[in-house]
């Protein structure tokens, strides 16, 4: 529960960081004008964001935590045999027929999904769990935490992979708790996938250095990812509305039902 916390903490900050320049640039003038909020809700994010010196302390306790449960999971006894059993999951994974398969039903599968994050959480929780023990059998302990300094890029990739991970299986089955015929899990079927994809495409530098994809395969991943933006985007007020936003919050805003910008969608 701490991790998950310290997870949401993370993603919540670095959320807002992207969304609310995003959210000013795609109301044009508007977004800029104090009665719509958006321009004060950035600046009052650059501030914080400035003093949220945290962060980077819970990305590295949240890749700590990834590191130790990789090592208590496959670091002795039973373990090392599902260790085992994972690398042949993960050769079977990167066959080139795999690699190549670029079907819309196999990237808008959630077994695919799991598949490549766990993937990716997998093999940079052992590679960073190497180097630290290559560390330790030199028996340079005083230099241990330096090393940890040093991979900082590694740990971040790796909290990065574990939290973005941790969304989408938290997502995915409170998606599989709702009726197969309900409309809200359709639109939250596609949102699912959209933030995997999504997730998997911003890596697809990494899955590419590791073989896990061939390009042709990145580029269908992308194409895929515009698709469900804009498929997405056509559910985008019902999605908004079902946070239960008051209208009295509103006002005057861009946002206000009353708004002419708004009558028009």
């Amino acid at each position: 529960l701490q991790m998950l916390v310290a997870s949401l903490k993370i993603t919540v900050s670095d959320h807002a960081v992207e969304a609310l320049p995003s959210a000013r640039e795609c109301c044009g003038s508007q977004g800029y004008m104090d009665k719509n909020y958006i321009s004060l809700c950035v600046r009052d994010n650059e501030g914080y964001r400035a003093q949220d010196v945290d962060r980077m302390v819970l990305l590295q306790k949240v890749s700590g935590y990834a590191v130790s449960h990789f090592v208590d999971t496959y670091g002795k006894g039973m373990g090392q045999l599902y260790y085992a059993g994972k690398w042949m999951q993960s050769f079977l994974e990167e066959n080139p027929v795999t690699r190549r398969n670029i079907s819309q039903s196999h990237l808008l599968d959630r077994d695919f999904h799991f598949n490549c994050l766990r993937y990716r959480e997998f093999h940079l929780a052992r590679s960073l769990a190497g180097r630290i023990q290559n560390r330790v059998d030199k028996q340079d302990f005083e230099s241990l935490f330096n090393a940890w300094n040093e991979f900082g890029d590694h740990v971040m990739h790796l909290g990065k992979a574990y939290i973005e991970r941790c969304i989408h299986e938290e997502l995915a089955n409170k998606v599989n708790t709702l009726s197969v015929n309900s409309p809200t899990r359709n639109i939250l079927e596609d949102v699912c996938s959209f933030y995997a994809l999504w997730r998997i495409h911003n890596d697809s530098a990494w899955f590419l250095e590791k073989s896990y994809f061939n390009p042709v395969k990145t580029k269908a991943i992308r194409t895929l990812v515009h698709q469900l933006c804009v498929k997405i985007s056509q559910d985008s007020l019902v999605i908004v509305k079902s946070w239960g936003i008051s209208d009295d919050l509103l006002g005057s805003t861009i946002a206000s039902p009353e708004d002419p910008c708004t009558s028009n969608l």
